[in-house]
């Protein structure tokens, strides 16, 4: 994997958490980070959608955007 899909791919995973540690500091109250989360989740598997059915198998091993 090239150092931009692996700085893809580990920020992809990142943003996911951020809701949820974003609420644990304080910084966002619980409708936020739920709200927040609900948005990161629903893109997330728009995303994985795409990668399981229009990609190729060797085009979706490759893709920056999926879960580890």
């Amino acid at each position: 994997m090239s150092t931009g899909a692996r700085l893809i791919y580990i920020s992809y995973n990142v943003i996911w958490w951020m809701p949820v540690a974003l609420v644990v500091i304080g910084v966002w109250s619980y409708r936020e980070g739920a709200i927040a989360y609900l948005v990161v989740t629903a893109l997330r598997a728009l995303i994985n959608l795409y990668r399981n059915n229009m990609l190729t198998t060797r085009a979706a091993q490759s893709f920056p955007l999926r879960a580890p």
